[in-house]
């Protein structure tokens, strides 16, 4: 996938990024440059004149180069976020059953296309969070998105382990907070010189999710 193909997968998972306004059209221009070169490309006359307003316009939304370079990597983590929210509103619309769980598992398995995005977004997620190692007022913001979708995660578990779909001996929270480690374990694993194929990863998840029990 190009840079350009990243690029519209971001914007296309994030609503906010689709917007008309000039912080949206900013945050784009941002994270074009994120994807393409790194942030010491994004400086503050050359993104006003990319989006056509002047360099007030960027200091007004964001206060800074640097508040831009930080919300731009924000957006980054929370498209990929939505992204997840989006495939976790469509697993509680299909799954009633262990049957139905381990077949969605297994479907996604099967989709090549679909695994390459999830892969992309695995590794953008990674590298914002490898930003929020040395920049505190970033981590802050991220941290709360994802405090966020763990709390989501965690109450849907514990709606699948009431229903005796999960029977981990995982708590729900346990769970959710696998759930959102195997993004980043995964994002290594990718890029290892033997990563796991997918059906192996299937396979760790039904192990987790006590779907290997019956």
């Amino acid at each position: 996938m190009t840079t350009e193909e990243l690029f519209d997968l971001i914007v296309a998972d994030g609503p906010a990024l689709r917007e008309e306004t000039p912080r949206a059209l900013l945050l784009r221009a941002a994270i074009r440059h994120l994807l393409r070169d790194d942030e010491s490309s994004i400086r503050v006359l050359q993104m006003s004149r990319e989006i056509g307003m002047s360099a007030s316009v960027i200091y007004s939304n964001f206060g800074s180069r640097q508040g831009l370079v930080d919300a731009a990597y924000l957006e980054i983590y929370r498209s990929v976020t939505s992204a997840s929210r989006a495939n976790l509103a469509e697993l509680a619309g299909r799954v009633r059953t262990r049957e139905d769980l381990a077949a969605r598992w297994a479907s996604g398995s099967e989709a090549p296309e679909y695994q390459r995005r999830q892969a992309l977004r695995r590794r953008v997620r990674m590298q914002v969070l490898g930003k929020t190692l040395t920049r505190r007022r970033l981590a802050e913001k991220v941290f709360v998105e994802r405090r966020t979708y763990q709390t989501e995660l965690t109450d849907y578990f514990q709606s699948l382990v009431d229903a005796g779909v999960l029977r981990s001996p995982l708590s729900a929270r346990q769970l959710a907070a696998f759930h959102i480690g195997l993004h980043l374990v995964r994002a290594v694993d990718d890029v290892s010189g033997d990563p796991l194929t997918n059906d192996e990863w299937t396979m760790v998840k039904r192990v987790v999710f006590g779907l290997e029990t019956d």
